[in-house]
């Protein structure tokens, strides 16, 4: 195998798959007083939570266990994303990443399973996930709220994780600076190519990043923040002749793409046109 197959095969693997603010704040904002230190001094954040996938036209994101499709600037895109940050999965999603390729590299793996055993049993059965557990880039726990709170206590910590709050005057002069508006500042790519909106960055504090159960879970309970997902111009049933059996979670009217992250179709080297998207809870 070549260099260039067995990056791209690990990239692959890769991809298988409030605090508030202060009561001072909000008083300070209620009374549109002005205050002798900054905004950032006054409002906490909770960290924001992510959301990461691809699909077909009509919402498939896997077919038995894996993706029925192969698109290598996606999975460049993924670990570009992601890298750095806690990555949450479910145990399936664990299952599918290939086992040379796991825990994903440089970054906390946590993965929510009900079964009280299985680090134990991935331990026994698996030396990178041993070595991992050991390392402390593996986590196991059992709910999908535990593992935002591990994924996110630095952040907390630390304010959140963000250099400073986005605050933007509006038209009734209240100040914008909710989770939206500062995934949406985050965003710096213009206009042009899925390629070139890779490069657009989100400070993002965690992201989950499968299966459907956890993505369904953090959108109900109001965890999610952004949702970044690349489209893929396909249908896998019609045109790949496979059946998709996990599908991505329906998105609502409270959430809207982010108008300077908007890109172009692009043609991957394997053929297939995708374009990447973001978007943020309004």
């Amino acid at each position: 195998m070549s260099t260039g197959d067995a990056a791209e095969q690990a990239a692959r693997s890769e991809r298988g798959a409030d605090v508030g603010r202060s009561a001072e704040a909000e008083q300070v904002l209620h009374e549109g007083r002005s205050t002798d230190f900054g905004l950032e001094e006054i409002i906490e954040h909770r960290p924001l939570i992510g959301l990461i996938w691809a699909q077909d036209r009509h919402g498939v994101i896997g077919a038995q266990g894996g993706m029925p499709w192969h698109v290598p600037e996606d999975l460049a895109h993924f670990k570009a994303v992601t890298m750095g940050a806690p990555v949450i999965m479910g145990r399936r999603t664990w299952d599918s990443l290939n086992p040379r390729f796991r825990p994903l590299p440089r970054r906390r793996n946590i993965v929510v399973t009900r079964q009280d055993s299985w680090g134990e049993a991935a331990a026994a059965s698996d030396e990178r996930a041993r070595h991992g557990l050991k390392r402390g880039d593996l986590q196991v726990v059992h709910a999908l709220s535990e593992a935002v709170t591990l994924a996110t206590q630095d952040a907390v910590a630390e304010g959140a994780g963000h250099p400073a709050p986005v605050s933007q005057p509006t038209a009734d002069g209240t100040l914008l600076h909710d989770a939206a508006a500062r995934a949406a500042a985050q965003s710096t790519a213009g206009t042009g190519t899925a390629a070139q909106g890779a490069g657009a960055q989100v400070e993002i504090d965690a992201w989950i990043i499968g299966g459907a159960q956890l993505f369904a879970e953090a959108l109900n309970s109001g965890l999610a923040d952004v949702v970044e997902r690349t489209m893929l111009d396909v249908d896998v049933a019609g045109d790949e002749g496979v059946v998709g059996d996990t599908f991505a979670p329906e998105l609502g009217a409270d959430w809207r793409a982010v108008p300077a992250y908007e890109v172009d179709w692009a043609t991957s080297r394997s053929g297939m046109r995708y374009r990447f998207e973001r978007l943020v809870r309004a």
